[in-house]
Order: structure tokens, then C-alpha cells, then sequence
């Protein structure tokens, strides 16, 4: 028999503070550059203080890269002090680049002090701003406050009739064009213009962020990958987001995505740092920036202490994670189709991340897969009932969500299927599989939107139990050779982690049919995927769990890459099945 070569990291950082020797020739996989703001390069006008710092900063990580900031909060730093950082930084042999953060003092600012960009007088202190940076680097990157919230009446009058996220998106592309670039490359035809788009990726074309024209605008796009608390933040960004945001930046700007972007702000716990960084190393950063130089450094009595604990724990994260990060592939998983500056079921790929199953997010529909999810957002693609069709009819598979079989109602979906959503609730306290062979009971209820479906027509293959009656979790029905299913999706988001583990596994087969890799786990962990049949396992629970990897066929050799070591397995049903302990 022949065997295919399965290899597996079950990866565990257990995060402290200590402290490393410089590594004199940088990472393998990855650069780190670290973002300074202007107060952090006024600072550095005394040499002696900048010295230590970055000799402080490199017993922990290697240093390629910094980003000097010119300009925030109209404050434009002067041309003396940035040169003799400029100077400093590159006598060491690191790289220096420009950054803006488009932030001003207007008496009217909104909530973060915004530049208005309608109006004439800012956008000439922004050109110059964006001048005197080209100027001084060959690189700049837009620091992520590049975004409008601003409804003044210049504003409300230039968005005539349009939505404001018509507005927004169509403004911030011409400033782009006609200011940032426009003015960059008249001082500096060579430089190379990026920006950063930040963490909330189903949000941006609210205040403007443009992702159909502003990564074609711009040289290359940065990603924003913190993803902080996910309770006690009012974003509620969940972790598995710092690796999806990398893919999707990517699948967005191929080849063009600089790296991800990772701050230690409003965060619980010194781990979900480290987590933040190396989620984003698995997505396959090129570059990684670390915000901001100040926080990576400790004063004690207005002096520097050997004190670093962010600066440790990143170097820890980066040493154990350019470890393996070259021997794994390029990353793979479900396609989930988020046509650009699209909205609806807000981040709900990140949760479906959280739950074990590996996200792709793709900005075009993916013709050529056997299995695609579509959610509410994929509904902004006004040709999607047709896409739909032909995937079908080709023989391959789709799963949509509840919300967008509820949003696609009346608008061709029954072309399709017979499957409809409902304006009734149920409360889920049990599920049970296709024959109701088990009772998987939850600690906790939910409630879903109610599925009906006609007899016969379609048919239930997860149920979730309320009270003394029964309805669909995932529902089932054919067309023209193709399986349609609808995977309802609970009202609160989070509460997809009450499902139980047994149920989420009939989820996990049913909608991941043609995975090498299937995970059997609870709520939280999550499985990423290579296409060099390399996989990792992490988990975000605090406490130690048990899981189970199933890969194809019986007798796969699955070796432990931190380690070198083959890893006991048995067979089951033809598979070869992976058991084992897996840490915080």
C-alpha cells in the first residue's frame, strides 16, 4: 500500500517573559519592522536614550525595519530630528520608512479627530504632509486612521443623494489618487506607496476604506491584524480573525499584502499578544509590525529598565514560530466568498474559525471549488443567484447561511430550493444527527431563526431540539447534481460556541467533505491548513482538551514537526485517527 506522508503540528506557546540573544541574521520566514509615532521619533533627538532602546529591543528580536511617523495629530515633526533618526537606523543596518497618521485638531473632530476631506484647507496641510514625507523615504505606509467619519455640512452637501458609504468609498479613492499618490510621486517617482487597512474588515466601506479601487491605487496594502480581547473590547473581533484577515488581504492584493500589524492594546493577558503574532505568522506574513516602540519598552523613574515584557514575548513568539513557519505550505481551507466592501453576519467567518473549521475568505466566487460557503455578504454580488446555478449544475456543492437564504428571499433563491427562512425563533437546548441515533444535550439554550422546508422536498441532517419539537441546523436539497445545504446560524454570533462537541463534528464532516484534515474538538480550537499536507492545532481555551485529527486513508505516517517524532495512530473506517492532549 502506499503512504502518503501526513505531517502535523500540534502547536502550544506557553508565553513568558525572558530574554534571547540577538539572532545577528534576522528571522527565516519573516521580517519585523516596528512602528514608531511622533512622539516616539521626537524622543529619539538623544542618541544616547535611542541606543539603548533599540540594544534593549534586540536582546529580545531582531529589528529590520522602522516605520518613523511624520505626522499625527497635526503635528508634523521637523526635518532635523527625523534625519538624525533616519541616520541612526540606518548606521545599524536597519531599514527606515515613512508613516502618516492622517489625525488632526479641527474644533469640530468627530470621534477621533479625523481630517475632513472635503474640505480644501486640509487637504492642502495633507498634501504637504504626504510631500515632506516622500521626500525623506522611499516607502510610506497609512497608518489606519486613513478612514472618514466626518458629516459636516461640506461633507453632507458633497453627498448629495448618494449613501454615505457610496460617498465615502468614492472620496477616499480620489484622494488617494489625486493626493496621495499624485503628490508622492512628484517628489519621490520610485517610492513605494502602501496602506494599511485595519482589523475590521466588514466594516470599511462605512467610513470609506475602498477595497475594489484603493489596493489598485496604492503600491501594496498592509493588513491589521490585532485582534485584542474579544469580550471586553467593543469591536469583538474574535482571535481566529488575525489569521483570516491575512488571507483575505492576500487573496485581495496577491503578492502585494507587505504583512501584518499587531498592538498590545486591550487585551486580558500577555498570551493573547503573543497569540495576536503568531496568528498572524500563520497566515504567512512576509513582514510583521510590531505597535508601537514605546510600548515595547519600560520606564521606571523616567529611565529604561531591562524590563521589556512586550518585547519578550514577541521575540518568544517569533523564535518558536520561524522554528516551522518554512516548512509549512501555502494555506488553505473552505472558500468563503466576501465580494469586496460587502456587509451582513458581521465577521462570522472568524467564529466558524474559532470552531475547527479552516476559512479561506476570497473576494471573487470561486468557480472551480467542490464546496463553497456563502454568507449574507455574499449577497452584494448582484449576479450571485446565476453563480450559484452553475456551481450547482457542474456537480459541486454549496452551503449559505440562514441569513442569506432570508436576504436572498423573493430574489430567486427559489429557483433553487425550497428551503425558507422564517421570522420565528426556536430555543435550542439539544441536537441530535439525520436519524436521531444520539442526543447531544448543551449546557446552555440558543436561539436560531426558525427553517422550514416542505416534506420529502428537503431534509433535515443536523437538528437542534427545543422543547417537544424539532428543527433544522443544517438542511439539505439537490440541484442539478449539486447539494445545496443551509446552515442556520444562531441570532448572537458567540453563542455557535455552546454547540456541543458532538454536534459540531457532524457540522464539521458534512460541510469540510473534501478535506485531507478533519478536527474533532470542542468549541475553540482551531485548525489551520497547509497544501503540502501540514496542518496546526491550536487552541484558545485555558485549559488542557482533547482532541482528534481524522486524516484519508488507513496507516498515514503523522510526524510532530517541533519536535521530529512520529506520532502513534490507529486506523478506523479506512482513516488513520490522531488522539491526544492538547495545551492552552
Amino acid at each position: 500500500m502506499h503512504h502518503q506522508k501526513h505531517l502535523i503540528l500540534v502547536l502550544t506557546l506557553i508565553l513568558f517573559a525572558q530574554f534571547h540573544t540577538l539572532n545577528l541574521f534576522g528571522y527565516e520566514n519573516f521580517k519585523v519592522a516596528v512602528y514608531c509615532p511622533v512622539l516616539d521619533v521626537e524622543s529619539m533627538a538623544d542618541q544616547t536614550v535611542l541606543e539603548q532602546s533599540l540594544d534593549l529591543l534586540q536582546q529580545h528580536f531582531t529589528v529590520d525595519k522602522v516605520y518613523l511617523e511624520t505626522h499625527r495629530r497635526n503635528h508634523l515633526i521637523d526635518h532635523d530630528t527625523l534625519q538624525k533618526a533616519i541616520d541612526f537606523f540606518e548606521s545599524r543596518g536597519i531599514a527606515t520608512a515613512g508613516g502618516i497618521t492622517t489625525t488632526g485638531e479641527r474644533a469640530i473632530t468627530g470621534r477621533f479627530g479625523l481630517f475632513c476631506y472635503t474640505s480644501k484647507e486640509e487637504l492642502k496641510h495633507f498634501e504637504q504632509v504626504i510631500r515632506f514625507t516622500a521626500r525623506h523615504f522611499d516607502e510610506l505606509i497609512l497608518d489606519d486612521f486613513y478612514f472618514t467619519d466626518c458629516r459636516c455640512t461640506s461633507c453632507i452637501a458633497a453627498k448629495g443623494n448618494r449613501s454615505w458609504e457610496d460617498f465615502r468609498t468614492e472620496l477616499m479613492a480620489k484622494v488617494s489618487r489625486e493626493i496621495v499618490v499624485k503628490a508622492a510621486r512628484e517628489e519621490n517617482p520610485d517610492i513605494n506607496l502602501i496602506i494599511k487597512f485595519p482589523n475590521w474588515y466588514d466594516h470599511y466601506q462605512y467610513t470609506g476604506y475602498n477595497l475594489k479601487d484603493q489596493p489598485g491605487i496604492f503600491d501594496m496594502v498592509y493588513t491589521g491584524t490585532e485582534t485584542r480581547d474579544s469580550v471586553y473590547h467593543q469591536q469583538h473581533l474574535q482571535p481566529y480573525q488575525g489569521y483570516l484577515i491575512m488571507r483575505y488581504l492576500e487573496n485581495i492584493a496577491p503578492g502585494r499584502n507587505g504583512g501584518g500589524w499587531v498592538d498590545p492594546l486591550d487585551m486580558r493577558t500577555l498570551n493573547r499578544y503573543g497569540e495576536q503574532l503568531t496568528l498572524t505568522l500563520f497566515g504567512k506574513a512576509n513582514e510583521i509590525t510590531l505597535f508601537r516602540w514605546g510600548s515595547l519598552l519600560e520606564w521606571v523613574n523616567g529611565k529604561m529598565e531591562p524590563l521589556a515584557i512586550n518585547a519578550a514575548v514577541a521575540g518568544y513568539a517569533f523564535e518558536k514560530s520561524d522554528a516551522f513557519l518554512g516548512r509549512l505550505g501555502n494555506p488553505i481551507g473552505l472558500p468563503v466568498y466576501k465580494p469586496v466592501n460587502s456587509s451582513g453576519e458581521p465577521f462570522l467567518p472568524a467564529y466558524l474559525g474559532m470552531l475547527g473549521i479552516p476559512v479561506d475568505l476570497i473576494p471573487t466566487f470561486p468557480e472551480n471549488a467542490n464546496t463553497v460557503l456563502l454568507t449574507q455578504a455574499s449577497s452584494f454580488d448582484p449576479d450571485l443567484i446565476d453563480k450559484m446555478k452553475r456551481h450547482l449544475t457542474s456537480g459541486s456543492n454549496l452551503v449559505i447561511t440562514s441569513g442569506l437564504l432570508n436576504v436572498l428571499k423573493g430574489n430567486g433563491i427559489e429557483e433553487i430550493t425550497t428551503i425558507s427562512s422564517s421570522d420565528a425563533k426556536i430555543v435550542a437546548n439539544a441536537y441530535s444527527d439525520l436519524g436521531f441515533n444520539g442526543i447531544y444535550n448543551a449546557s446552555e439554550s440558543v436561539v436560531f431563526p426558525r427553517i422550514d422546508f416542505p416534506t420529502n422536498d428537503a431534509w433535515m441532517e443536523v437538528t437542534a431540539i427545543s422543547g417537544d419539537n424539532s428543527y433544522p441546523l443544517i438542511t439539505q436539497s439537490e440541484y442539478g447534481g449539486g447539494l445545496l445545504r443551509v446552515l442556520t446560524v444562531p441570532d448572537d454570533l458567540a453563542d455557535l460556541y455552546k454547540i456541543p462537541q458532538g454536534t459540531l463534528s457532524l457540522i464539521r464532516d458534512l460541510i469540510l467533505d473534501n478535506m485531507p484534515v478533519n478536527l474533532d474538538a470542542p468549541p475553540k480550537v482551531s485548525l489551520f491548513l497547509y497544501d503540502n499536507n501540514t496542518c496546526i492545532v491550536h487552541s484558545f481555551l485555558p485549559h488542557k482538551t482533547r482532541i482528534q485529527l481524522t486524516f484519508e486513508g488507513e496507516d498515514q505516517q503523522v510526524t510532530d514537526l517541533l519536535h521530529g517524532e512520529e506520532m502513534e495512530c490507529s486506523n478506523s473506517h479506512g482513516k488513520t485517527v490522531l488522539e491526544g492532549i492538547l495545551k492552552p
